[in-house]
């Protein structure tokens, strides 16, 4: 599951394994202990005031530029993390925020700390009203703020690589006028290691809907996709395999990821007159009830159910399946 960890990206990052490892150029320091020493990188020539203290997160709101989702935010994503505040009793790695001066109610913006936030604001909600967040004043630019987040955020692996892309394609024009070499270089990274993560965010977003969770979307699925995604004709052959696949989805199937990627790359062949795969329809509870499979025109339908407290789930289950077919 991409709750308990994005295994894509930001694992290769944190272990220095796999095709996607980061290369010579790269951070070796440990982002939390370095914290201190690159901000001072990033502010040289200017003054920079640090200051800690306790907060109410309501006080708080995330930067319009961070580099996580907050609509992936939820007690299950965020579970580790509040079940491991609850047994410390308090947070110990401080956000990183800076002073708004337009924020009305709200003082700081996060620059580095969403989830914490986030986890400190349910705790609060959830009967832990004496959980303050704790927070580190800083003074930095917009794009010192960016990189900021970056060396926090970059070895987590609860930042999936759909996420960290799109963070990174937003920067690119905004901070380093489109040139992905010249923000390889103030990242310190490689250009090739750079091109492999922006190949995420590119992927066209009927691709990124074919998946059940874009968490689940890593940055070597985005490399084995991305050669046949350049022509035209077989891009359009992917994005109709993907819309199929969307379909099968809602309609009940359960795809896996590579399962995904095979179909598309499939698809980017020309095969795309191959039987849909089977779709099963699940219970509530998770019980296969129905095995759909479609040849043509014509659609077959397997009971798989066959206790007598599951007919009404398979009734309905029937009738999900006539509507979507008819």
């Amino acid at each position: 599951m991409a709750g308990k960890g994005n295994k894509g990206f930001g694992a290769a990052m944190a272990e220095g394994l796999g095709a996607l490892a980061p290369e010579a150029h790269s951070p070796a320091r440990d982002v939390l202990e370095s914290r201190s020493g690159t901000l001072s990188q990033l502010a040289t020539g200017k003054l920079v005031t640090d200051r800690t203290e306790w907060v109410n997160p309501a006080r708080c709101r995330p930067w319009a530029l961070h580099n996580r989702a907050t609509d992936l935010l939820d007690e299950a994503s965020c579970a580790d993390l509040i079940d491991s505040l609850k047994a410390e009793g308090r947070q110990r790695i401080p956000a990183i925020v800076r002073r708004l001066r337009d924020g009305g109610e709200q003082d700081y913006e996060i620059i580095a700390g969403v989830r914490r936030w986030w986890s400190i604001s349910w705790l609060r909600a959830h009967n832990y009203p004496d959980f303050h967040y704790l927070v580190t004043v800083q003074t930095v630019t917009d794009e010192e703020g960016f990189r900021l987040a970056d060396v926090e955020n970059r070895a987590r692996r609860d930042i999936s690589d759909l996420e960290r892309a799109r963070d990174y394609l937003r920067a690119l024009d905004l901070f380093y006028g489109g040139s992905q070499t010249a923000m390889a270089a103030r990242l310190n990274v490689s250009n090739g290691w750079m091109s492999r993560i922006l190949e995420v965010g590119r992927l066209p977003a009927a691709i990124v809907e074919a998946f059940p969770d874009s968490r689940a979307i890593t940055a070597r699925h985005a490399g084995q996709l991305a050669p046949s995604l350049k022509a035209r004709a077989t891009r359009e052959r992917m994005i109709e395999a993907a819309t199929r696949l969307t379909e099968q989805r809602r309609a009940g199937a359960r795809l896996e990821p590579h399962r995904i990627v095979a179909t598309l790359l499939e698809a980017a062949k020309g095969r795309t007159k191959a039987a849909p795969a089977p779709v099963e329809i699940h219970s509530p509870e998770g019980k296969t009830l129905l095995r759909v499979e479609r040849s043509g025109k014509a659609v077959t339908v397997r009971l798989l159910a066959t206790e007598r407290q599951d007919r009404e789930a398979l009734g309905t289950a029937l009738m999900a399946v006539v509507d979507h077919h008819l």
